[in-house]
């Protein structure tokens, strides 16, 4: 699995500008998403204080543009990540397809189409689901519930700790009754077995590179 993901850090590497700008975006989206209970709360306490209505509208409209900048920031992040996420597909199918035009006619014909086609479709798009919705979705709700935990510990730690203790049980227990699959797909882990799958079938075979305009030759008869 290691030796697969280290080839894709070339293909990462490329595209880290938008990486980075994704999870810039991801840390402002959790942060508006957790600060947005703050205010809410204050309009609650205003409401029991009899505070003026002015007060009460700039939280209104405050609530608001944290909503909106939420919006933004989450349209950004899956525009950043999502893209590069594409982009290295890309880039993996057109070396991939290379990589196919230069193997010799008798492995093309030792292989079934289907086979090869499903390496091109189905295990390419699972490289993309990793470096894209898969570490979206993980750096999110991990970021949001690291920062939750701290803040909930902030204001009652023995409180959180009461709320978070049926956690620990349940997950032991799901792993138990569903084995080390359901913990790897708890963690995430899917995406990288595909990956690590697509990387052991690319590895046996010769080194890849890209000529850009070649063609598959035409068979007779087609």
């Amino acid at each position: 699995m290691n030796k697969a993901l280290a080839r894709l850090l070339p293909y990462i590497t490329r595209v880290r500008r938008p990486l980075a700008l994704g999870l810039a975006c991801i840390l402002f989206a959790t942060a508006i998403s957790l600060v947005s209970p703050w205010l809410l709360k204050f309009v609650v306490d205003g409401l029991l204080r009899g505070e003026d209505r002015s007060r009460l509208a700039l939280y209104a409209l405050a609530i608001v543009g944290l909503a909106v900048a939420d919006g933004v920031f989450r349209y950004l992040m899956r525009t950043q990540l999502i893209g590069a996420s594409r982009q290295i597909e890309y880039e993996l199918r057109t070396e991939f397809f290379a990589h196919l035009e230069r193997l010799p006619q008798a492995y093309l014909q030792a292989n079934r189409t289907g086979d090869l086609m499903s390496r091109t479709t189905n295990d390419l798009s699972a490289v993309r689901m990793m470096v894209g919705p898969a570490l979206m979705y993980f750096a999110s709700t991990a970021l949001g519930f690291v920062v939750a935990v701290a803040i909930m510990c902030s204001i009652d730690a023995k409180l959180t700790l009461i709320a978070l203790l049926p956690l620990f049980p349940a997950l032991g227990a799901l792993a138990v009754r569903s084995g080390r699959r359901a913990l790897a797909v708890l963690l995430l882990l899917v995406p990288v077995g595909y990956f690590s799958w697509f990387g052991w079938n690319v590895a046996h075979q010769a080194p890849i590179s890209a000529f850009p305009g070649q063609t598959l030759p035409k068979q007779a008869g087609t």
